[in-house]
């Protein structure tokens, strides 16, 4: 039992009778009082801990996305000089920029998976720029 606890159920009989409870009454009304304060502490320090894992999983996705950034850029500078011309990856010349030609069998008309990366990496390495 806390101090605060043991405080407020070991106050005198008189203060209890001010409030027209019986000395029953008063210590029922206290411990419910009591339960509350325990169970909103409870809560809180869940939610502190629910923030502090938050913060933690923030820097953990930022370490990811700057991670990931830093591969992006290693895509771009591999190929130096390489324009992003028409959607297309380098060594890709697609009718329509970044999906497979005819002729490609399964692969027609789906997306080129190189050319995604390509354009991904070339459009973060401008964010990075700006950032």
């Amino acid at each position: 039992m806390s101090i605060m606890t043991r405080g407020i159920i070991g106050q005198p009989y008189n203060l209890a009778m001010h409030s027209g409870l019986s000395r029953r009454q008063f210590y029922s009304h206290a411990q419910v009082l009591l339960a509350d304060h325990d169970s909103a502490r409870k809560h809180w320090q869940n939610e502190s801990n629910n923030v502090q894992a938050l913060v933690a999983e923030v820097g953990r996705l930022k370490a990811e996305n700057e991670a990931l950034r830093e591969v992006m850029s290693c895509v771009v500078n591999e190929i130096p000089g390489h324009s992003n011309r028409n959607g297309n990856a380098p060594g890709h010349c697609h009718a329509i920029p970044g999906v497979w030609d005819r002729g490609n069998g399964a692969k027609t008309g789906t997306e080129c998976g190189w050319c995604k990366v390509w354009n991904a990496a070339v459009a973060m390495s401008k964010e990075a720029i700006n950032d």
